[in-house]
């Protein structure tokens, strides 16, 4: 059994700075690179046989650890999502906690052995199980999403092409060893989930392959069907309002670019890509009646990416180019029954034969019902030479929350040395540079969000690429938070993490976040707990989601779950007294190395060197004044290894990580 610490060193005090900024500061020139988007994955593909590496991350961190929370299982296969993810944590009334995964016990060909990882928290004895040595399901399936309806637990996924639900009781500890399929009538892949009560609804992709029915589409249609009795038995699958092609294309292209979110008998999916837009359905009465209401209602709506004919809506014989959704989306609602939605910006074209992006494109945007949907603007701009039309949304009332960190502070987004031009500098999921973003609500109405970003400067050597060995970014995970009755663009981050909100503070490639919906308790002064899980993995990127090759071989990855107490100051903005949160170089090092900040104002200043078992090996304790500090310690007596340096600066708390070599 391990034991799960909410109120340890993994349990962080969270407090705010604002995080507005109105463009992206990535250089134009690497803007307006695109590359083919891969067919996504279903999962039935064929796969060959690879070099299996061995990760760090599993081998040395699994239990508890004070920067990533605690592991509580692994996978081979390591392509969680195409884009927008599934509703994968749960919380019972009693406070115990359900948490699946996609798992692949090893890297055979085809993963034979993927399906659902399951793990379980019980609140009361504060632990978790062990990790799970093997899928839930007798089946090969993949990309699930838990829920509980009335006195059971459901986990729902696709097997081949169809839907495939597990369920148990709530009370029980043991899962049947046979599942049961949705019976939907034209296959269904990439489902999502959501249930209240003993009413269960599920969105997915019909048959990528054939027409559908005889509404005109030949290529991925949404379809939606609900249960009324927990599972047991399902309505006819039907489609949404509009979704039809008098409003979309032959080819709509929402390949699991959707998300879901539910508040009793309300119920918003949320769908977006690139080149058809963004839009929502929305039902107040448990899917009984829904509405349409669109988001971004770009010009390519319309248009068909495998016609041949690329992307022109202005009909000037040049390729244009549409800013919209990367896929990668989130909605959640408030406790008045507002909808709020989160998606990635991306930068998209085609030539007619697929969609293409532009893999260096970053900006998360919100929106909510009581916004107006942005319209689009045209641009004449020139690409590489050639002048052509792009369209953007409202770039005045509509600017996205956040974008890529300037870690050095020198107002442009710093690419890794040495990157071959048709190679990239960063780890791509066919995403934004901030995307994968989930959120949740707390009693007070104020709204926390958690997204992946790339990370300037923090970079690694990846192997296996066609380029051969290419320095690529990290990406990690960031927490923003809006107070309530606030103005849309009102984003604060944590300054009491490093590097401006990053909330795993460890060079590694920290994806895939998926938040509880609601805090999991609260504290004193209406602090708020939240829980989330997230994937972790020692290179950028993932083995599955080629553009000119694999991004790395395939490894273990790791699935953490971690908390964090968020504190919601209310009118008081307390003084952060560190300019800039300090940074370890070198790292890696064999004799010295130096800790710099930057203090606002004087402090006290405690600073300790922990080993991997948390044995404080060095420490000093002074008050520094104000302005550019740098404190370096001799390490050429440490053993080789791993080691953490904390930083106490006034009432923050920072820790990095060092590798003595």
């Amino acid at each position: 059994m391990k034991k799960l610490l909410l109120l340890s060193l993994a349990l962080c005090i969270v407090l705010y700075a604002n995080a507005q900024r109105t463009k992206s500061l990535v250089p134009k020139n690497l803007q307006y690179i695109t590359v083919n988007s891969p067919k996504k994955f279903t999962g039935n593909e064929v796969l060959p046989i690879v070099f299996q590496e061995s990760n760090y991350y599993t081998k040395k961190k699994l239990g508890f650890d004070q920067l990533f929370g605690e592991s509580i299982g692994t996978t081979y296969y390591d392509l969680q999502t195409n884009s927008g993810l599934p509703n994968r944590l749960i919380k019972e009334s009693n406070g115990n906690i359900s948490a699946v995964w996609t798992i692949a016990i090893d890297n055979q060909g085809n993963y034979p052995t993927r399906g659902s990882g399951y793990n379980y928290y019980n609140n009361a004895t504060n632990t978790w199980l062990t990790a799970p040595t093997a899928r839930l399901e007798p089946v090969r399936v993949g990309w699930p999403n838990i829920a509980i309806t009335g006195n059971n637990q459901i986990v729902s996924t696709h097997a081949a092409n169809n839907g495939y639900l597990m369920t148990k009781p709530i009370n029980s500890s043991v899962w049947p060893t046979t599942g049961s399929t949705f019976g939907v009538t034209h296959e269904l892949i990439w489902p999502r989930m959501v249930a209240n009560g003993n009413i269960v609804h599920v969105i997915g992709v019909s048959d990528t392959e054939q027409p559908y029915l005889n509404t005109g589409f030949i290529h991925g249609a949404l379809i939606y069907f609900r249960s009324t009795n927990g599972g047991q038995t399902w309505e006819d699958e039907r489609l949404l309002p509009n979704m039809d092609t008098t409003h979309f294309s032959e080819y709509p292209n929402y390949n699991d670019d959707y998300n879901m979110a539910i508040k009793g008998d309300t119920v918003v999916i949320l769908v977006g890509n690139g080149l058809s837009g963004a839009f929502f359905w929305k039902t107040t009465n448990a899917g009984i009646n829904w509405t349409y209401t669109d988001i971004l209602n770009p010009p390519s709506r319309k248009y068909n990416v495998e016609s041949g004919i690329p992307l022109d809506f202005n009909n000037d014989s040049e390729q244009d180019y549409v800013y919209g959704s990367d896929g990668s989306s989130c909605v959640v609602i408030d406790n008045n029954g507002i909808a709020h939605m989160f998606f990635g910006r991306m930068r998209n074209t085609s030539e007619g034969a697929g969609n293409q992006y532009s893999f260096y494109t970053d900006g998360l945007w919100y929106w909510n019902e009581t916004m107006p949907a942005p319209q689009y603007d045209l641009f004449f701009d020139d690409v590489n030479g050639v002048p052509t039309w792009t369209a953007i949304p409202d770039t005045v009332g509509f600017i996205p929350i956040t974008w890529v960190r300037d870690m050095n502070q020198d107002g442009e987004f710093n690419i890794p040395p040495d990157v071959p031009t048709d190679d990239m500098g960063i780890g791509t999921y066919q995403t934004s540079m901030t995307s994968q973003v989930t959120a949740c609500v707390d009693r007070n109405n104020n709204i926390d969000i958690i997204y992946a970003g790339v990370m300037e400067g923090l970079y690694v050597s990846v192997p296996n690429t066609t380029s051969g060995s290419v320095n690529r970014c990290y990406r990690n995970l960031y927490l923003l938070h809006h107070k309530a009755n606030t103005p849309y663009y009102d984003w604060s981050f944590s300054p009491s993490h490093q590097d401006s909100g990053r909330i795993v503070p460890d060079n590694s490639e920290c994806v895939y976040p998926v938040m509880l919906n609601k805090p999991i308790k609260y504290v004193a002064n209406d602090s708020a707990i939240i829980a989330f899980t997230y994937m972790v993995d020692e290179l950028p990127g993932n083995s599955l989601q080629p553009n000119a090759g694999p991004n790395h071989s395939i490894r273990e990855s790791t699935i953490w779950f971690k908390t964090l107490s968020v504190k919601f100051p209310d009118g008081i903005n307390e003084i952060n007294v560190l300019k800039s949160a300090p940074v370890v170089y070198p790292n890696p090092s064999s004799d010295k190395v130096t800790v710099s900040y930057n203090l606002n104002e004087a402090s006290n200043v405690k600073m300790s060197i922990y080993n991997m078992v948390g044995q404080q090996i060095i420490s000093t304790n002074q008050n520094i004044t104000a302005g550019d500090v740098n404190v370096t310690f001799n390490i050429e007596a440490l053993p080789q290894g791993i080691y953490f340096i904390k930083s106490d600066i006034g009432k923050q708390s920072y820790t990095n990580k060092l590798i003595k070599n």
